[in-house]
């Protein structure tokens, strides 16, 4: 995967957009992270969660150059507001890893929210099911449905 080339965008009617890409094969860090964000990516000491951070970096970029026209990724900014939600100058933003996937939502408007996530379907315990589901929540007989 080159600077530039996106698994998957999306962009809505409208302006909202929405990026996945593959965690695990991007190009190298410095082709689009600024200075800053390289010191910390850096500091990051699990590799999972380094490549994840990566991952959503990537994403979020690649989709606010495919809005905005913009070709050089490593001054888009993306910062964060009060709460540690990702922002970006007149964009809200959302990002999300998992299984070595990486999404990024992105919607015109400071002011605006938005959220997205992804999960791995995979089996879990009963036990997760009850604690994250009301028993009407759950479609089937079984959990894993």
């Amino acid at each position: 995967m080159r600077a530039g080339e996106n698994l998957m965008v999306k962009i809505l009617e409208n302006g909202a957009g929405i990026n996945i890409v593959k965690s695990g094969a991007l190009p190298e860090p410095g082709t689009f992270l600024a200075p800053v964000e390289i010191n910390k990516c850096n500091s990051f000491k699990v590799p999972k969660r380094k490549t994840d951070w990566l991952g959503g970096r990537y994403a979020a970029k690649t989709l606010l150059a495919s809005i905005t026209g913009r070709k050089d990724l490593e001054n888009i900014e993306i910062s964060y507001d009060d709460y540690g939600r990702p922002r970006a100058t007149g964009m809200t933003i959302s990002i999300s890893h998992s299984g070595g996937w990486a999404l990024a939502a992105v919607k015109p408007g400071s002011g605006d929210f938005i959220g997205a996530d992804m999960e791995l379907i995979e089996n879990r315990a009963a036990a997760w099911y009850a604690d994250y589901f009301a028993p009407g929540e759950l479609s089937g007989n079984e959990p894993s449905e």
